[in-house]
C-alpha cells in the first residue's frame, strides 16, 4: 500500500517515518552533490520525503522521522532535528541520527551517572583510519557498496539502543498526555 494511502486509511495517534536515505544522505554526496549526474533525484527525494512529512504531521498529533545526517538537515521546511548517535543509547556504534519530532520529546541520554540517572553512553565503536586520513566506522566501511541489498540493509539499520529509548520514552510520554 502506498504510504499516503495508509497514512489516509485511519486516524493515528502516532506516526513513525523511516524513508529511505540512499539519495539523501551524506555518504550519497559522490553521486547526488549538486553538480554530479545524479543531483535531480536527490532533490526529488528531499522533496517527497518532505511531503510526506508535512501530510503525516496534519494527520496525526505525534510523529517522528529518522534519517542520516544528510541532505534535508538545513532544509528550512522542517523543524530543526535532534542529531543522536547510537553510543548515546548504548550501542557501541557511530552513525550521525537525526530525528525530526512533532509533539514529541527529544530522546534523553546520559553521558554520565549521576544520582538521578544512569549512564546510557558507551564507546563510538572500532574506526577505521584509510589512506587518505579518513575516518569511518568500522562496521560502515566493512559493507562498502549500497548496490549490494545486504549492505543497504545493514546501513539502514536503526540501533537497538535506539528504538529501545524510542519505545521505552514515547510511550511513556504518549500515555501519560492521554494521546
Amino acid at each position: 500500500m502506498d504510504i499516503f494511502d495508509a497514512i489516509s486509511f485511519r486516524k493515528w495517534d502516532f506516526i513513525g517515518l523511516h524513508p529511505v536515505c540512499t539519495k539523501m544522505t551524506l555518504s550519497g554526496n559522490r553521486h547526488y552533490a549538486p553538480g554530479k549526474p545524479k543531483h535531480q533525484e536527490r532533490v526529488e527525494a528531499v522533496e517527497w520525503t518532505i511531503k510526506l512529512w508535512n501530510f503525516a504531521t496534519g494527520e496525526s498529533d505525534c510523529v517522528y522521522m529518522e534519517n542520516p545526517m544528510g541532505a534535508m538537515n538545513g532544509d528550512i521546511r522542517l523543524p530543526k532535528p535532534q542529531i543522536i548517535q547510537p553510543y548515546y543509547f548504548g550501542d557501541e556504534f557511530q552513525k550521525t541520527t537525526c530525528l525530526w519530532l512533532k509533539n514529541l520529546p527529544m530522546l534523553v541520554h546520559y553521558s554520565e551517572t549521576d544520582l538521578f540517572a544512569e549512564k546510557t553512553h558507551v564507546g563510538r565503536g572500532e574506526m577505521v583510519t584509510f589512506k587518505s586520513g579518513k575516518v569511518q566506522p568500522k562496521w560502515y566501511a566493512d559493507t562498502p557498496s549500497t548496490k549490494s541489498e545486504k549492505n543497504r540493509t545493514i546501513r539502514s539499520k536503526t540501533f537497538p539502543g535506539i528504538a529501545q529509548a524510542m519505545a521505552e520514552q514515547w510511550s511513556e510520554y504518549l500515555l501519560t498526555q492521554n494521546i
